[in-house]
């Protein structure tokens, strides 16, 4: 991997070059404006590299149709259907992922909310908003979260 992206005149990301092993997790640090998110979003293929080239799960991301279905993705914060609990969300986006939804039960225990995804509702606390991402995410054998 070895990605750059420039903005006008400015570099935002100038040669990142890093590899992660499959299951292994790995967080990128820096202050504001470091080129984090720039990074992740050019894993995704939300925006595409000035240079470079790069592989998710053995695929280009020059292709994401080919890695996106297999990977689950949190860039800057979940978002959820306020009118829905934590579990139907997970519902909703499992279905929407075409996954089944019997995983959902354990994931939110993995996670430390069990019950509690049936009686609240979205927006809610930044944490446990973070615990469903994270548990959405679960279900996926790549995941981005920034």
């Amino acid at each position: 991997m070895d990605l750059s992206k420039k903005y006008g005149e400015r570099m935002a990301v100038s040669h990142a070059t890093f590899e992660v092993p499959l299951g292994t997790i790995c967080g990128f640090v820096g202050p504001n404006g470091s080129g984090k998110t720039t990074t992740m979003r050019m894993l995704l293929g939300l925006i595409t590299p000035t240079g470079g080239t790069g592989e998710i799960l053995g695929e280009s991301i020059k292709h994401p149709e080919k890695y996106l279905p297999r990977v689950g993705a949190m860039i800057e914060g979940p978002a959820f259907y306020p009118a829905l609990s934590g579990r139907e969300n997970l519902n909703y986006l499992a279905v929407l992922g075409g996954f089944s939804t019997d995983r959902v039960q354990g994931l939110l225990e993995q996670v430390g909310l069990g019950d509690r995804a049936i009686e609240v509702k979205c927006p809610l606390g930044w944490t446990f908003n973070m615990n469903c991402s994270i548990s959405d995410n679960c279900t996926m054998p790549c995941r981005l979260c920034d």
